[in-house]
């Protein structure tokens, strides 16, 4: 009997789009290592196919060159990249560069299992296509080792500080404002819808006044609650950290605060309320 294939992504990052054209807008990204379900595929030109991530159920049609599939297989030995990038080899040795990159919180099998206080330098890892390869053992920590909330996200937030706004982004190569309140709650262990209307919309809130307001709540902007177009995480009194392209002249991770004319009421985007996590 053969054994039952699943698909994940073989690239760092993989844009998915609304239609099956390069030129078409990117809805989301799908990062390395991640499982999707594959919904179809393009007939026409056969280089397609449309995709749904596992992880928040959202679809989009990708290049298929970047998804393999393998045998299911159920690991133990979950890594992740606790840096904002690092490097993989596929020897161990850095004199021959890397033969990719990738972003902060991707998951990887470390063969042979992990020790976080082991000495080696090198830890090999087992690549979603099958191939070994090798990260540095500073860039990787236990995949299950999840932040606490409050201070502890607040304070991991503050890494992202600079990174450069991208539409559809999910990763720490680049954000859109719900990809980066979406990773922030997952390395919490929370699991948050992909859009921001998705997530003001989310059972997991409610809403808050300025004063009940917890450090790592969530902060939506728009035209009104059927037309949230932008969300940020509350770091206290105040303040929140987000990621916007059209305001501040500053399209890149940052601090803003609810008293300033952008953020106030007045601004391109209207403040509509506060929420905290229900547990």
């Amino acid at each position: 009997m053969s054994s039952q294939l699943y698909y994940c992504i073989n690239v760092p990052v993989l844009n998915m789009f609304r239609e099956p054209v390069h030129r078409s807008e990117i809805v989301s990204q799908a990062l390395f290592a991640e499982s999707v379900d594959v919904i179809t595929e393009d007939g026409d030109s056969g280089g397609w196919m449309k995709i749904r991530t596992l992880a928040d159920n959202y679809e989009g049609w990708v290049d298929k060159s970047g998804i393999c599939s393998i045998p299911e297989e159920e690991s133990s030995n979950i890594i992740k990249i606790n840096r904002l990038s690092a490097h993989v080899y596929d020897v161990k040795d850095t004199i021959y560069g890397p033969m990719m990159t990738l972003p902060f919180g991707v998951r990887l099998v470390a063969e042979g299992g992990f020790d976080e206080k082991g000495n080696g330098r090198w830890v090999p890892v087992i690549l979603p296509d099958g191939r070994r390869a090798y990260v540095q053992r500073g860039d990787v920590s236990t995949g299950e080792q999840k932040v606490h909330r409050s201070e502890d996200v607040c304070q991991l937030s503050l890494s992202f500080l600079g990174i450069p706004y991208t539409w559809g982004g999910r990763s720490s190569f680049g954000f859109d404002c719900s990809g980066f309140v979406q990773m922030l709650y997952r390395e919490m262990g929370i699991y948050i819808p992909r859009d921001s209307q998705q997530q003001f919309l989310w059972e997991g809130l409610k809403e808050a006044s300025i004063h009940d307001i917890n450090e790592a709540g969530l902060v939506f902007f728009g035209n009104g609650p059927n037309a949230i177009k932008h969300v940020g995480l509350h770091l206290g009194n105040g303040t929140f950290i987000h990621t916007c392209a059209v305001t501040e002249n500053a399209p890149y991770v940052r601090i803003s605060s609810l008293s300033d004319l952008e953020w106030n009421g007045s601004g391109y985007y209207p403040y509509v309320a506060l929420k905290n996590l229900l547990h």
